[in-house]
């Protein structure tokens, strides 16, 4: 299991994506990037905001992405998106 940034950073993205994501609180909104996490398809991207080397999953039948860090310690963002977002990420080799 990847850890969080921060609980603040964890808070902000659940605020943000819950909706989206039908998670009625933060452990579901954590579960559902982990469940991403284990039954996606990898790929790798960079950030389109700081340019870092990225992991991403993405599972195109519940349109879930999680992202990571490089070394797959940290999830960095969870959220819906069509398969078409993940292909057009800087550097995405999702295919």
């Amino acid at each position: 299991m990847a850890a969080r940034r921060s609980e603040e950073h964890l808070r902000d993205h659940f605020r943000r994506h819950r909706r989206f994501l039908r998670a009625s609180s933060i452990a579901a909104y954590v579960a559902s990037a982990e469940e991403t996490i284990a039954s996606g398809t990898y790929f790798e991207y960079r950030d389109h905001e700081t340019d870092e080397p990225r992991v991403g999953y993405y599972d195109p039948q519940s349109e879930r992405f999680a992202g990571l860090t490089d070394d797959e310690a940290v999830i960095v963002t969870h959220y819906r998106c069509d398969e078409g977002y993940v292909e057009r990420l800087p550097g995405s080799t999702y295919a």
